[in-house]
């Protein structure tokens, strides 16, 4: 228990680092923060959905205690929730018995085609994603009449 605690801490807090790291503007630092979902995507597939999810949470504590909460909400919609529903729904598998010898094989229940057709919508919504969190940082300084 105290393992996967451990990894889901790690991955969430290496996900979140990755997250903040095109702040200091460097090619490199930008092709790093596309790598940002990968580890709550081992996690999830490596040590199950609970550890994923237990990983994006992490991350979005983190985000949230040491930048901002709106951020860590943004983290949450963005990278931490998608990384880890993409990496569940690989994971899903079903048993049927081999034709042949009647062993019970395990069959993905996602083909890759229905794991893209994810990908393409997860990312269609966080692109919008700024759009909706700048709609709601702009309304909350404007003066009310």
């Amino acid at each position: 228990m105290f393992f996967k605690a451990a990894i889901a801490i790690g991955a969430g807090l290496a996900s979140a680092l990755l997250f903040f790291i095109p702040v200091k503007g460097t090619t490199a630092a930008m092709a790093l923060a596309l790598l940002g979902p990968l580890p709550i995507m081992i996690a999830g597939l490596g040590f199950g959905a609970g550890v994923g999810l237990s990983a994006a949470a992490a991350g979005t504590i983190a985000i949230s205690l040491a930048l901002d909460p709106l951020l860590g909400i943004f983290f949450a919609a963005s990278l931490g929730l998608p990384a880890f529903w993409l990496a569940s729904l690989a994971a899903r598998t079903v048993a049927v018995a081999h034709p042949e010898t009647g062993a019970p094989v395990a069959i993905p229940v996602y083909s890759s085609g229905k794991l893209l057709a994810w990908t393409a919508t997860l990312a269609a919504a966080s692109a919008m994603l700024p759009a909706v969190v700048l709609a709601i940082r702009c309304r909350t300084r404007l003066p009310s009449r």
